[in-house]
């Protein structure tokens, strides 16, 4: 075409051949294939792709956050376990290292064009987003168990409603296999096609979103001046804290519809809002927002050239100059060079292997992993399960309470070791002196909380009487309401203040109103039931309602401040533990040792853990939903033990990376004694030459010959 790109990319006119002149174009003009239109060529900019690349980054955490956040709805939705939910977090982490390794390898190459591999990331985003949307529309809508319809005033006499109440001359069944009905067999089978779509979605989201970072800043590196680079980075890193608080948001703003609201009207179907324990908002929704964006940001990354018209380093005009002028020479250069890199490869992880310092730098990199990739997932669940919040009021303390603390942590942290230099053993202490402050703080959280609230036949037994030991929801009151043991939890608030698992199980067989139930046989006298201290229950009057019993728990300020400081505190050790990893190695492993750091940070810590933090939830369970037997989400937990539980682990994940940077601390103090009576020995001017030879060697940061580093083998000196 035509004038169709800039004129110095058409390259020299009594030199090279038309095949060399449409390469340069092809690699260095805007848009693909033999399309390059001049009018297209000045968004050809290196500040345009940070920005689109920015925008992928920003949305990939929110798409992670706006999941986290509507955990609870899609366990109602799917009855699925906190275990199961956990399993779909790992895989985004199994999918982040699958493509990490392979993607990096392909499109690092200096002759790949990046821009490509990192618009196919942001469409492989855009479908790993809408494929968690997809089983909304290829499924059945979804349908709220019997007991807890509500209905309204007009309809309280239809077969669901009165399925809800107790009725002893029905004849229900006890809810085992043998009375399941074909319909719950058809939602039970829809439920595990949708998990398996969602573990799927999640594998490909974590696809995508692997080689956006290292990538995005070959590609800077690439083209970009000296410094460029350090300032990319820390803009990609401040993204993932802005796109949580988006992600959040968005799932706030989601949940309010129900999640079939394009096709029935909740009120008709269920009588249910938003504010009531039974509402299954549209979870899906911020999923499908998520892939229309994903989809938008990714095509213009098909347009970026291989290299920035005037914008790479100089040392890199030659370079290209040698590949498109020199016919083959270039590719011979690249197969040379990688199969020495290829060769030096294994004696550089043998060298890190065999560094002791490295190897519990890891190990910190392993426990931040696993406790941001859990606790993420699971903080606003632990914020309505523990404190009673709803989902909104849940996501919006989980987007400014975890997340802005995080990133403050990490700069102060940050300017401590800039301020006290780049020293393994200050380093050390510095991560050891925040890992105390955050364990601290997690066993102080333990206690920071409230009791369970009084519950029938969960936490206090019927009519006043001791708890049976054996957790039933039966008692004399109900035992000839024959209520299914399928029964889906429908909270009810009696006059009495305690709250009962359904109207069934509360005894009721009228129903007078909307939301109100009388004739319960299992309600107390009107003897309020006594509840913890920290808990105050305000009794509902007259009749039986619709909803847990309104408690308010005075430590939910007091959890926030905590978690804030817990935040600040374990994050400024951020810092201090890249300090160690690239002071302890040998300069030409610096790079190998971040990356495999950051690989084991994604197999040992984010895999695994997601699933182990919900196994430990699923444990502090007491009723379960089922369905034809099968085991489906958590109705009720217990939420002391659910506290005690998470915080548990919590505090001996930290008190692991406590004990690696005290161990660092010890090894760099004894190197540091130990290189300091060699010099004393030897006398000052063999001392002198010995710091010589070593500086030549390693060339280590100021202030740090005292301390030890890596020799020319890689061990720990």
């Amino acid at each position: 075409m035509n004038g169709s790109t800039q004129p110095d990319m058409d390259g020299p006119s009594d030199g090279g051949s038309a095949t060399t002149r449409q390469r340069t174009k092809d690699e260095m003009c805007c848009c693909c294939i033999c399309f390059h239109p001049r009018c297209l060529q000045p968004l050809a900019s290196l500040t345009l792709f940070i920005i689109n690349v920015c925008l992928l980054l920003c949305f990939s955490a929110a798409a992670l956050a706006v999941f986290e956040g509507l955990v609870t709805t899609i366990e109602t939705r799917y009855q699925l376990s906190a275990a199961e939910i956990g399993l779909s977090a790992s895989m985004f982490t199994a999918g982040t290292a699958v493509s990490t390794v392979i993607v990096t390898h392909f499109g690092g190459r200096p002759t790949s064009r990046r821009p490509i591999w990192i618009g196919l990331g942001g469409l492989c985003l855009a479908l790993g987003a809408a494929l968690h949307a997809l089983p909304q529309f290829v499924l059945s809508p979804y349908q709220p168990p019997s007991s807890v319809f509500l209905g309204s005033s007009s309809d309280t006499n239809s077969s669901e409603f009165i399925s809800g109440l107790c009725n002893s001359d029905a004849g229900i069944g006890t809810g085992d296999d043998s009375s399941c009905e074909a319909e719950d067999r058809e939602i039970l089978r829809d439920n595990n096609v949708a998990y398996i779509i969602i573990v799927i979605g999640q594998i490909v989201l974590g696809v995508g979103y692997g080689p956006l970072v290292p990538l995005t800043l070959a590609y800077v590196d690439d083209n970009a001046t000296r410094g460029t680079t350090g300032l990319a980075s820390g803009i990609l890193e401040s993204m993932f804290g802005l796109g949580a608080i988006i992600g959040f948001q968005i799932a706030s703003a989601v949940v309010g519809l129900w999640v079939d609201f394009y096709r029935v009207d909740a009120a008709t179907v269920s009588g249910l809002t938003p504010h009531d324990h039974g509402w299954v908002g549209a979870w899906w929704l911020g999923m499908l927002i998520e892939a229309v964006i994903f989809f938008v940001l990714a095509l213009p990354m098909f347009g970026f050239p291989m290299r920035i018209p005037g914008a790479r380093k100089d040392k890199d005009a030659k370079r290209v100059e040698e590949i498109d002028l020199g016919g083959n020479d270039g590719d011979e250069i690249v197969k040379t060079s990688a199969l020495k890199d290829l060769k030096e490869w294994p004696r550089s992880v043998w060298r890190l292997l065999k560094n002791l310092v490295f190897l519990l730098a890891c190990l910190s990199f392993v426990t931040e992993g696993a406790l941001v990739y859990s606790l993420a997932a699971f903080f606003p669940k632990y914020m309505q399960v523990q404190f009673g919040l709803d989902v909104f009021s849940a996501n919006l303390i989980a987007g400014f309470a975890f997340v802005p603390p995080w990133a403050i942590g990490a700069l102060i942290g940050g300017i401590i070791v800039k301020k006290l230099g780049p020293h393994i053993q200050g380093s050390a202490a510095m991560g050891l002196v925040s890992g105390v402050l955050a364990c601290s703080f997690t066993v102080v959280l333990i206690f920071i909380g409230c009791d369970n609230p009084p519950i029938a036949g969960v936490t206090v037994g019927y009519h006043g009487y001791d708890l049976d030991p054996n957790l039933s929801l039966e008692s004399a009151c109900n035992t000839d309401c024959l209520c299914p043991v399928d029964t889906a939890y429908a909270p009810q608030c009696g006059s009495d203040g305690v709250t009962y698992f359904s109207p069934c199980h509360a005894g009721c067989t009228q129903i007078p109103g909307n939301k109100t139930y009388t004739g319960c046989s299992c309600l107390m006298p009107d003897d309020p039931a006594t509840t913890p201290s920290d808990v105050m229950v305000t009794p509902t009057p007259s009749a039986l309602t619709f909803g847990l019993c309104p408690y308010t728990c005075t430590n939910v300020v007091a959890f926030i401040v905590l978690m804030v400081l817990w935040a600040i505190t374990l994050s400024s050790a951020t810092s201090p533990r890249i300090i160690i990893i690239v002071s302890s190695v040998h300069p030409s492993d610096k790079s190998l040792a971040l990356g495999i750091s950051r690989v084991l940070m994604l197999l040992i810590g984010s895999l695994p853990f997601p699933f182990l933090y919900g196994a430990c939830i699923d444990s502090a369970c007491l009723v379960w939903q089922t369905l034809c037997g099968e085991r489906g989400s958590c109705s009720i937990y217990d939420i002391v033990q659910f506290r005690r539980t998470i915080y548990a682990l919590t505090a001996a994940l930290i008190a692991v990376q406590c004990l690696a940077f005290a161990a660092i601390w010890l090894i760099a103090r004894m190197r540091a004694k130990q290189n300091t009576q060699g010099k004393n020995a030897n006398g000052e001017m063999a001392g002198t030459e010995a710091a010589g030879k070593d500086g030549a060697k390693m060339s280590p940061p100021n202030g740090s010959q005292n301390e030890g580093y890596a020799n020319e083998e890689g061990t720990f000196m």
